[in-house]
């Protein structure tokens, strides 16, 4: 194989200097570098030291304190500009690259890691005139990465096997060249594999594989099992899915979701059974083998272990509890075992529910806020963190909507502002505002100056029974008529009902809809949000200004039992509630203060 002559940036270095092993000593030696413009290293500099500045420890008070902590590793880079610590420095994603490829910059001009082909080198003719006839979009994005990778290691088109793919792989998560060098892989083999299909006339036949690593999966595939076992579970979600009319010991009907989420469960039950034990998993030949009790204590002592994996110290999880009554619930009303064995199974559970008291204490009947939702709730006592998430979509509109043309990815992010918008001000659950109907839900009355614009939910539709009902006022209604005018239309037709349109002529996934506000906040402002958490966060931010008023919050969340909200937001207040007392302890300090510094024969005078 020849030899190709490849750019000054493309020049490898496949272990990092010896004489360079933190980022300050990047910085030092890079002030010594002679080849490049003073300009670019002083941009290298400056790209350094806003990193530094980004994980300062409290106490250090420089940048090169933080930098000679860590380590210069190129595959390090991409977790040192993790989104969160950048965007709670308020900084956009197109600043967040520019640094990244400056510390990049600085590292390969100083020998600190590895240096990959140069991109701007156009492609050899043993891959440029096979590349150039496929289609820019969508092959062009997800395939040009591995194209280069191939034409550097020239190896020819109809060579390509799926273990080139596996090296292009490793090679991305060795340079940690990519945040996400999975995904990276994930749509090269997808777009190879289409052009295949789509172009066998010049494009090579053969298909890639590539299967990822999970090092935390530990569900077994049904033909692990026995077929009698997969057999009985398909007829349980048959039966709980549409149970018969006129049979008495019918189970209760769920939604499709639950069933499948249940079918799933119990293969991971199997599989968990079989690993804590040892046992053969073509034993298990139904769903009685999971519900005897040394079944139930080997399947709940693996999840047990696998959530210390985290935290050493847990002693059980609300996940943990679920899986418990879900057993439970197996053996009472599937395979129906006597009373004795389920009073046993009932015990089990009951000693995993995380709101049972220790030893010695009565059981606490409320529910409280988790920790992982306080975490996030206590991130919104910043007013900077708050008022970029309020001001949040308004701004992203503004921004984007001065392009001429919106294209169809700038239209699913102002798509996915105007939900965030509209959780603001209706904090429904994911499968209400994923799932609303314009003139069924959303509706509009009148027009001109008296135009009202309202969503709405009948007791049918929500998940507690409580009627929903709320009008679109100010800044939230001119982004629906911006995002009803220009963006809407740039994702579906007119055919499509649903406000958040999603595939065909149906509504946008709920869970894709709770997880594309999560990032689209995260790479903001730095604190990841769900559909679900919304609920929790506006709550929050009403009772920061009017402390103690639950009865608001209970309307607008749609709380059955004013309990409910007591119990979420109670704890939540504690440091609200100091802050008031010290502020009436300094008042009331103020107004004695020339009382007590008379003397006490003037007071008895």
């Amino acid at each position: 194989m020849s030899q190709r002559k490849l750019s000054r940036d493309a020049i490898v270095h496949p272990d990092p200097s010896q004489t360079v092993r933190t980022l300050l000593d990047v910085k030092l030696k890079l002030q010594r570098v002679t080849d490049v413009p003073a300009r670019r290293i002083a941009d290298d500099i400056s790209a350094l030291n806003t990193l530094g500045n980004m994980h300062k420890l409290p106490g250090e008070k420089t940048p090169d304190l933080a930098l000679a902590r860590m380590e210069a590793d190129p595959r390090l880079i991409t977790k040192y500009f993790g989104r969160k610590p950048a965007a709670l420095m308020g900084m956009q994603k197109g600043s967040l690259n520019n640094l990244t490829c400056r510390v990049r910059h600085a590292m390969r001009k100083t020998g600190a890691g590895p240096r990959i082909a140069n991109r701007g080198r156009p492609l050899s003719p043993l891959w440029s005139r096979e590349f150039s006839r496929l289609p820019a979009l969508p092959f062009h994005p997800g395939l040009i990465s591995f194209v280069r990778y191939l034409d550097t290691e020239e190896i020819a088109p109809h060579d390509v096997t799926s273990e080139h793919l596996r090296a292009f792989g490793d090679q991305l998560e060795a340079s940690g060249m990519r945040l996400r060098p999975r995904q990276t892989i994930l749509a090269a083999r997808s777009a190879w594999n289409s052009a295949a299909s789509r172009f066998p006339e010049f494009w090579p036949s053969t298909l890639l594989w590539f299967k990822l690593r999970f090092d935390n999966h530990y569900s077994m595939p049904w033909s692990a099992f026995a077929n009698s076992f997969y057999d009985e579970v398909s007829q349980r979600t048959a039966a709980v899915l549409d149970p018969a009319i006129d049979d008495a010991d019918a189970l209760d009907a769920v939604c499709t979701a639950t069933a499948v989420g249940n079918e799933y469960d119990i293969r991971r039950f199997a599989s968990a059974l079989a690993l804590q034990t040892g046992r053969d998993p073509k034993t298990i030949t139904s769903i009685s083998d999971l519900v005897d009790v040394d079944a139930v204590v080997a399947i709940l002592q693996f999840l047990l272990d696998r959530a210390r994996q985290k935290q050493p110290d847990t002693r059980t999880t609300s996940g943990l509890h679920v899986a418990a009554q879900l057993l439970c619930s197996l053996a009472r009303n599937w395979v129906k075992v006597d009373e004795g064995h389920l009073k046993r199974l009932r015990k089990i559970a009951k000693g995993r529910d995380p709101k049972s008291a220790s030893k010695g204490q009565r059981k606490r009947n409320k529910r409280e806020m988790t920790k992982k939702n306080r975490t996030m709730l206590n991130a919104f006592r910043d007013e900077r963190t708050a008022s970029r998430f309020l001001n949040l979509p308004e701004a992203i509109f503004k921004r984007v909507t001065k392009r001429r043309v919106l294209r169809r990815t700038d239209a699913a992010k102002l798509a996915c502002c105007f939900a965030i918008a509209l959780l603001q001000v209706a904090p429904v659950r994911p499968k209400n505002g994923s799932g609303i109907k314009l003139g069924s839900n959303l509706i509009e009355q009148g027009s001109g100056s008296s135009r009202r614009v309202f969503v709405h939910w009948a007791p049918e539709e929500v998940k507690n029974g409580a009627e929903l009902h709320f009008e679109l006022t100010g800044s939230t209604l001119e982004l629906f008529d911006l995002y009803a005018s220009r963006v809407r239309p740039r994702l579906c037709g007119p055919e499509n009902i649903y406000l958040f349109p999603g595939r065909g002529l149906g509504p946008k996934n709920r869970n894709w809809f709770s997880t594309q506000i999560a990032k689209l906040l995260e790479d903001e402002i730095g604190v990841p949000v769900t559909g679900q958490q919304f609920r929790h966060l506006m709550g929050f931010i009403y009772l920061i200004e009017h402390p103690g008023d639950y009865e608001t919050v209970r309307q607008f969340l749609g709380h059955s039992d004013i309990r409910t909200t007591v119990d979420f937001y109670a704890g939540m207040q504690m440091e609200d509630a100091a802050k008031t007392l010290d502020a009436v302890v300094t008042k009331r300090r103020n107004e004695l203060a020339g009382l007590a510094r008379r003397s006490p024969r003037s007071r008895k005078a």
